[in-house]
């Protein structure tokens, strides 16, 4: 069911978190650990890894979002460049963490998944974690998208619209989903 909101992006954001909730209970809900921490090679990231990826990186913007959802933002000195400086960061990532893989690149140490510290019950806390973050984008409804400037969790240099930072976590999100899903589409993937 649709609501009215005041930024009209939102809504296809919930909608597609929704699509991407529904697609990771379908596809990945029913695996084993096993099947869930298999990696295809060294140094490529299994379907849990790929999942935890997208939760520690979206947990980084949740600070910022909250500052946002309440009240309390206060733009920081780098955030108050002119808007041609955050547009660039902003349409430059936006097209590189999208959904479609243009070229491959190593994340940043900030955004690796937690290693020792990978949940058994992944899909439940990455479908939970999804849903926090559409509660947060609605808590920040109220603010114009355009011109509140977020800055990236790697760099205090790099900052961007509001606005493009939500296209970048949907997007990004879809992007790991399909990396998980190359994961289990992969002929040597345990059949149980």
């Amino acid at each position: 069911m649709s609501q009215s909101f005041h930024n009209v992006n939102i809504q296809s954001h919930l909608d597609k978190m929704e699509e991407l909730i529904a697609e990771v209970n379908n596809v990945f809900g029913d695996l084993s650990a096993q099947q869930l921490g298999w990696k295809p090679a060294k140094g490529q990231w299994s379907i849990r890894e790929c999942l935890d990826h997208i939760m520690t990186t979206n947990k980084l913007y949740y600070p910022q979002f909250d500052k946002i959802a309440d009240g309390r933002y206060e733009p920081a000195f780098w955030q108050k460049m002119p808007a041609f400086w955050h547009n660039f960061w902003g349409r430059q990532l936006v097209e590189y963490l999208g959904p479609e893989v243009k070229r491959k690149s190593k994340s940043p140490a900030v955004f690796k998944p937690t290693a020792g510290r990978l949940s058994q019950h992944i899909v439940k806390d990455f479908t939970d974690s999804l849903k926090l973050l559409t509660r947060k984008m609605i808590a920040m409804d109220h603010v114009n998208h355009t011109s509140v400037i977020v800055t990236s969790p790697v760099s205090r240099l790099v900052t961007y619209s509001l606005y493009d930072t939500l296209q970048i976590v949907v997007g990004h999100a879809e992007r790991h989903i399909n990396q998980a899903k190359r994961v289990k589409q992969d002929p040597h993937f345990p059949t149980s």
